[in-house]
């Protein structure tokens, strides 16, 4: 089992913290692009989904048995993890996309 929880909750409050002052004294944070907001929606469901999963593998790991009788749990392992996987790639995606294209303005404009 990989820890995302701290990663993830270091990214979020590394991204809503952070804000960016101008030289004519005016501020930018995250809140002013849309990309950065996609971005800490999908680490805060990613934080979410992975603080759910916490109690069943602990639960699992000490008793080796699931929390649950029947065959609901491991489908929804299965298709949480592919919906999860899919939406924090979207997310790094965007952060990409526009850290690229910031690094791009930041050179025209220097």
């Amino acid at each position: 089992m990989i820890d995302l929880e701290s990663p993830m909750a270091a990214s979020i409050v590394l991204m809503a913290t952070n804000t960016v002052k101008f030289d004519d004294g005016s501020q930018a944070s995250w809140k002013d692009i849309i990309a950065y907001r996609y971005v800490i929606a999908t680490a805060m469901v990613g934080f979410v989904y992975t603080a759910l999963q916490i109690p069943f593998a602990i639960y699992y790991v000490c008793t080796e048995k699931r929390l649950t009788r029947n065959d609901c749990l491991p489908e929804f392992d299965f298709y949480g993890d592919k919906i999860m996987s899919f939406l924090l790639a979207t997310g790094v995606g965007a952060g990409f996309a526009i850290g690229f294209e910031f690094k791009r303005l930041l050179k025209w404009l220097c």
